[in-house]
């Protein structure tokens, strides 16, 4: 008997599609799957035809939107062992094409004064991430409690939470809030508490507990605002410096790696499990198969000359199977940075942030390049390019040199002229 095949009825997905509309505009739903049962939820967002910058910066607000409700859904999910709700809550099951006039339907009855706390209701999203596997989503939730205790309001309930509450909390966590170990919270942790209550809101919404999420009505400069780090980033010219050090035997293959990380931006947790099978030559080019991140990246000929030689490796055995520990490529970085007359910040992640710098492609190429691809993944693609050009830093900035004043040299009978219109000079 042939092997059968294993299927996961628990299996769970939630996925953003869209539907052309005769105006030419573009609905935004939900694909749900779950326990053998596929439903749809039309968002009632749309994307308009990109005429302009304007139409653009509004379908990228759109396509937030849609992607926040698609991580609550897949939180309702995920929460189904928790409580007895039905797990089709504000979706209707469908087994045809889905239409534009399909209605939620909701097995909660609504809820106009809410009796729940609201570290009841935190706590109740911490249990589902923690339902869901997500050991983050929990100690975030447990974090954000103790806050609302520190400030105070651990005897309000939901209907007690408004725009004002909000704003006044939020203006707590970015100045006064202090961990357990009595440390002001960084500006991190504040977004990082910010989200779980925008997200706790939203769920208590969707169970009808609350008739809409107060944080919504704040004004966005109340909001806590994601602040992206600044990478150092290598110049060309500092690449081809660091080609031009020769490092000690031992040292060589750190060496090859950092150089063959900056031009195919692989990590270094990816290249320590990088095997020779990975490497595919398919039309005279090479490309590289990432399986942590799932994707492949077309080798250059300057990525080529990094990897070490292949003797009698087997397809199975690592590309860079003498790498030391990650103290000593620490060391031996900053030996090299500081022989190559670069900062001692530079870490091996800078030759991640130099390839995705160096390599970020413009709106219109990824517009090209996605042609075939959903919306959602050219906006992904948009984002992360922002970033890498956005939030680089040159890690050594070339000064320009000054321009010398050329002497000029004139001919002798113009000297003669100068001389002799000028007698008080001989």
């Amino acid at each position: 008997m042939g092997n059968q095949r294993k299927g996961n009825t628990e299996k769970e997905c939630v996925t953003i599609r869209f539907k052309n509309l005769k105006s030419g505009n573009r609905s935004i739903y939900l694909d749900c799957y779950s326990e053998g049962k596929r439903t749809y939820e039309f968002l009632k967002l749309y994307l308009v035809p990109e005429t302009g910058q304007d139409a653009i910066d509004t379908n990228d607000e759109v396509l937030q939107k849609a992607e926040m409700i698609r991580r609550e859904r897949e939180l309702q999910y995920a929460s189904k062992c928790a409580t007895d709700a039905p797990l089709n809550e504000g979706m209707e099951s469908m087994e045809s094409t889905p239409s534009e006039q399909t209605e939620s339907v909701s097995s909660f009855h609504p809820v106009t004064k809410s009796t729940i706390l609201l570290t009841d209701m935190v706590r109740i999203y911490g249990v589902a991430y923690e339902i869901k596997g997500s050991r983050t989503g929990y100690e975030n939730s447990k974090s954000l409690v103790s806050a609302i205790e520190q400030y105070g309001a651990s005897h309000v309930t939901l209907d007690e939470v408004d725009a004002n509450f909000c704003a006044k909390f939020i203006r707590f966590l970015k100045t006064n809030c202090f961990s357990k170990r009595g440390n002001r919270i960084t500006h991190s942790t504040a977004e990082s508490m910010y989200g779980t209550l925008s997200s706790s809101l939203s769920i208590a919404v969707r169970l009808h507990f609350i008739e809409s999420n107060p944080i919504s009505d704040m004004d966005s400069t109340d909001k806590v605002k994601r602040k992206y780090s600044q990478h150092l980033v290598l110049s060309l010219e500092d690449i081809r410096r660091l080609a031009g050090i020769n490092l000690p035997s031992k040292r060589h293959e750190v060496k090859e790696a950092f150089m063959f990380a900056c031009y195919s931006g692989i990590r270094l947790t990816e290249l320590r499990s990088l095997r020779w099978k990975d490497l595919a030559l398919a039309n005279n080019r090479w490309s590289m198969t990432i399986p942590a991140r799932a994707i492949t990246v077309t080798l250059t000929n300057d990525a080529m000359q990094w990897l070490p030689q292949r003797r009698n490796a087997k397809a199975g055995d690592l590309v860079f199977d003498n790498l030391p520990c990650d103290v000593s490529i620490h060391n031996i970085i900053k030996d090299w940075m500081k022989a190559a007359n670069l900062p001692e910040e530079i870490t091996f992640g800078c030759s991640f942030h130099t390839f995705e710098h160096h390599n970020a492609k413009s709106r219109e190429q990824i517009k090209a390049e996605t042609k075939d691809e959903p919306r959602y993944t050219r906006w992904r693609k948009n984002t992360i390019s922002r970033r890498a050009r956005l939030n680089a830093v040159v890690a050594r900035q070339v000064q320009p040199t000054p321009e010398v004043p050329q002497a000029v040299t004139l001919p002798t009978d113009a000297l003669d002229e100068l001389f002799n219109n000028n007698p008080g000079t001989r």
